[in-house]
């Protein structure tokens, strides 16, 4: 099993360092270890097995991050909500390198945007959530993110 940086989900943001795998995104997901809310939805929704060559950038909440949303939020979701919520997770097209992209929004696969920031002294930020780890994978990169990244409401009108 992959080692997951799996602090406790209010732990002090640190500066990332991307640990080089030659893996896929779907076989660093299924070693890592503390992530399993993520990786079940990942494989359940089907997403996953869309993904080929990439690049993607993934974003990987701990499951310390899910336990932070209240009870029932991920079981309450239905199939289509929980395709969604992948969906937003991921970055088509890019793999976002902390070395070589400061900061900008880049769209998701749901079609919406999340913001991605490099500090100076290398910390990440993703929308409201901090980077705990990064894995360099053959078609993409993941981040493990304190907290998970919840899609906008879509509007009912």
């Amino acid at each position: 099993a992959t080692s997951s940086p799996t602090g406790a989900a209010t732990a002090e943001p640190a500066p990332v360092k991307i640990v080089n795998n030659g893996s896929s995104i779907a076989a660093i997901l299924a070693t890592l270890t503390g992530d399993s809310v993520y990786t079940s939805l990942f494989d359940s929704t089907g997403v996953g097995a869309t993904l080929g060559k990439g690049p993607y950038t993934v974003f990987v909440s701990t499951n310390a991050g899910f336990n932070l949303l209240p009870p029932g939020t991920v079981s309450k979701m239905t199939a289509a909500e929980k395709k969604r919520f992948v969906q937003y997770s991921i970055v088509s097209g890019r793999a976002l390198d902390i070395n070589a992209v400061n900061s900008g929004s880049v769209q998701t696969l749901a079609g919406d945007t999340v913001q991605f920031h490099v500090g100076s002294t290398g910390l990440v930020q993703v929308n409201s959530a901090y980077a705990l780890g990064a894995f360099k994978a053959s078609n993409g990169i993941i981040y493990v993110l304190n907290q998970p990244l919840l899609p906008p409401q879509k509007s009912k009108y």
